[in-house]
């Protein structure tokens, strides 16, 4: 790969607005009075006006695919893992924020995916045409496997428009909508529901909280006065915390999964689809 450069993010890749005081905002391209989102939305705006082919960044809370949404291109938050030769941040065996692809197609996705995924990718140790090989065969492989389900089982989504009752702008359920259409064209049966979670948003802040202190504790400590508002709100969340708050809420997050394991397992499905962003890019100011 030929590496161009950085891209725009939000102060410390924290937020769906990609601004900062150096430099400035980054605006959609396609309505320039709107946010690209963020925070990988600089990443995401050279996409979508094809400046580059392909742009990685990280994902803790939707900076992958939130700005892959508001900007009309395919992002991916990887299942979480533990392989701390991708990790940036001091605790290198976190797997809250992850390291991911963005892409114009899903073939792209899948080949930047591959590239920073693949063991060899992290220490290679065969020539790129071997590499290469690789690839090429998977996908052979790939189109020979997708013939086979054709004539077998159809593949079973469950269908959640609205993530179990949150609130979704009318033109995001519209989207949705459409998506269903299409998917019953391609004879992809669609299972309507959500499984019961416990209280995953109340877990997500304190874990997001422990992450901000461990990241940027020291800084708050010495320059809180030059962090934008919600980099200190993050934090303070963060050192309010006790043990058994931190405790409760990987407990919160095992128990969701599970939750999610196994709703899918009894409806059989491959996959849940919902909408990646509750409303549309909202304005710039």
């Amino acid at each position: 790969a030929v590496l161009i450069g950085k891209s725009n993010t939000p102060e410390f890749a924290a937020g769906s607005q990609t601004f900062n005081r150096v430099f400035g905002a980054t605006r959609n391209p396609f309505d320039t009075e709107r946010t690209c989102g963020g925070s990988t939305g600089g990443g995401a705006v050279a996409l979508a006006s094809g400046m580059v082919n392909v742009a990685d960044g990280s994902d803790l809370a939707a900076s992958l695919r939130n700005p892959a949404s508001f900007c009309g291109i395919a992002g991916m938050r990887p299942s979480s893992h533990l392989e701390p030769r991708l990790q940036t941040g001091r605790d290198p065996f976190n797997t809250l924020s992850m390291v991911g692809p963005l892409a114009r197609s899903i073939a792209d996705l899948r080949e930047i995916f591959l590239a920073i995924f693949d063991p060899a990718g992290c220490a290679p140790v065969q020539p790129l045409s071997h590499w290469v090989e690789l690839r090429n065969q998977q996908d052979r492989n790939r189109r020979w496997n997708g013939r086979s389900r054709k004539k077998g089982k159809l593949p079973r989504i469950g269908w959640a428009p609205c993530w179990d009752r949150l609130p979704v702008e009318s033109a995001v359920s519209l989207a949705m909508e459409e998506f269903a259409v299409r998917a019953s064209r391609a004879r992809i049966q669609l299972v309507e529901g959500f499984p019961q979670l416990p209280d995953v948003r109340s877990a997500f802040l304190a874990l997001r909280g422990e992450y901000f202190v461990a990241e940027l504790g020291e800084l708050y400590d010495t320059h809180r006065q030059d962090l934008k508002d919600t980099i200190v709100w993050n934090i303070e969340q963060g050192l309010g915390l006790t043990v058994t708050d931190i405790i409760r809420a990987h407990g919160t997050r095992a128990t969701a999964r599970a939750c999610i394991e196994q709703y899918m397992i009894a409806h059989q499905l491959v996959a849940i689809a919902g909408p990646t962003s509750q409303l549309l890019p909202f304005g710039l100011d």
